[in-house]
């Protein structure tokens, strides 16, 4: 596997997801497994509150970067679907962010 050794790595990795929009793993935590994931955020809410996430994940031989990439808005409309569902459900309303 491919950990992630150093802070300095770690804020890369960051940063280059938050400029992204989403996170990516390729053998980070298994050997041959690729994964991305998106934010799932409350619908309307004005400041971001992030509920979750959605996330896809195969083996990395049948999910290189472009898959990923040719995948993220799919996935990233299916967690606006999500954003939309959780605010329109009793058991999300009222979050603020902390």
């Amino acid at each position: 596997s491919k950990s992630i050794s150093s802070i300095a790595e770690l804020m890369q990795i960051i940063a280059t997801t938050r400029q992204r929009g989403y996170a990516v793993s390729v053998d980070t935590y298994i050997n041959g497994m690729a994964a991305m994931a998106v934010p799932v955020r409350q619908h309307g809410a004005t400041d971001g509150v992030v509920l979750g996430c959605l996330s896809i994940a195969g083996p990395a031989v049948r999910f290189p970067m472009e898959r990923m990439v040719e995948l993220a808005p799919s996935l990233f409309d299916a967690a606006t679907e999500l954003g939309r569902a959780a605010a329109a459900s009793k058991y999300f309303t009222g979050l603020k962010r902390t």
